[in-house]
């Protein structure tokens, strides 16, 4: 290794486009990454999001010196006082916009008559750029759902089978469990397939049978719920051939998938034979309410600002659109339809006010 190198000076630095006069002797300073950890109960390890990189912070120890120590002193004040922030130019930290807290200092008479120390704090006062985003598009969301849907599925079916082991005491059966096993990740619907195999073995008790029929149950409710969700925000959001119905409980169909996220966890958790038993099962099961709210986001975000407008005289959602929006009529009439309750499209009165896309 190298020997350390020393400054023969002390070193200089600027900020507010003026070099300052006091010295750089020493500094502290930190540029740090947020971050959050997501913890899921009775799952091991945790997953960690980065939040980016938080504001650079620095703390450096200024000297003036000389006869004229406490004028240079307090022309650097009055400077930070009118303008606390500025370009900020270090030796090591780089160029970066700072906002500087003023200083703290300190005098010893015993040591000299002609120097000040002072402990100057900076903070950067700068935003990048660019925002990172964080919510998918429509279609992408739609897509990391139903990957979802298939992820519980699967685990959700190995479960099963694992809970029946533990509750099978004939060999041949604890056999045909891991075969069945082995196929859930190739299977379209692994709930009805693990059920169907555990259901028909001999020696499983009836408590792991009941475990395993509530898990299918709701297992197939929730995907069935996430099914019918995908595929009305999705419809939503393309403008398609929508009824009514469908696009005006858009939210409600959310709501279905959450209900059923939590009844399929509290299946899990009951069935399971010891308490982590069923955390891989209800970790995904959680996931799948999270990628469904997700897409709610999405959906969200692509869909044009909303404004009020008022029917000046009676006509239907069709025509009413057809005016407004001669661009893409059919796509706003769904949104117009999921925005409101509109008793019947094909008339409605005059002095109605909607809330409709402002594009």
């Amino acid at each position: 290794m190298a020997d350390p190198k020393y400054p023969a000076a002390p070193q200089e630095f600027s900020f507010g486009g003026r070099r300052l006069v006091g010295q750089l002797l020493s500094w502290s300073g930190q540029s740090q990454r947020r971050h959050v950890v997501h913890e899921v109960p009775k799952r091991a390890g945790a997953i960690v999001e980065d939040m980016q990189r938080g504001p650079r912070r620095l703390e450096v120890r200024l000297v003036f010196l000389g006869d004229s120590c406490a004028k240079d002193f307090a022309d650097f004040e009055r400077a930070v006082d009118s303008n606390p922030k500025g370009l900020l130019v270090h030796p090591i930290a780089g160029k970066w916009q700072a906002f500087c807290g003023g200083p703290s200092n300190q005098v010893n008479f015993a040591t000299a008559i002609n120097q000040i120390d002072a402990t100057v704090s900076f903070v950067e006062t700068t935003l990048d750029a660019t925002i990172q985003k964080e919510t998918p598009d429509v279609a992408t969301a739609a897509q990391n759902a139903t990957a979802q849907q298939t992820k519980f599925q699967a685990t959700c079916s190995k479960m099963m089978g694992e809970l029946a082991k533990a509750q099978t005491f004939v060999a041949s059966s604890l056999a045909k469990i891991d075969t069945a096993l082995a196929l859930v990740d190739t299977l379209e619907a692994p709930l009805d397939f693990m059920s169907e195999t555990i259901t028909a073995l001999a020696g499983v008790s009836q408590q792991a049978i009941g475990a395993v029929l509530s898990i299918q149950a709701k297992g197939n409710a929730l995907s069935t719920a996430v099914t019918n969700y995908v595929t009305g925000a999705t419809d939503l959001f393309n403008g398609g051939d929508v009824p009514a119905a469908q696009a005006d409980q858009t939210a409600t169909l959310l709501g279905v998938v959450l209900t059923a996220s939590d009844d399929l966890t509290e299946a899990l958790i009951a069935g399971s034979t010891t308490p982590a038993g069923a955390g891989e099962a209800v970790g995904d099961t959680e996931e799948m309410a999270s990628y469904s709210l997700v897409l709610a986001e999405a959906l969200k975000a692509a869909r044009p600002p909303e404004i009020l407008i008022t029917v000046t005289e009676l006509t239907d959602l069709v025509s009413l659109c057809v005016k407004r929006y001669p661009v893409d009529p059919l796509a706003r009439a769904s949104d117009i339809l999921g925005l409101n309750r509109i008793l019947n499209p094909a008339a409605i009165p005059a002095g109605t006010r909607l809330r409709a896309p402002s594009r």
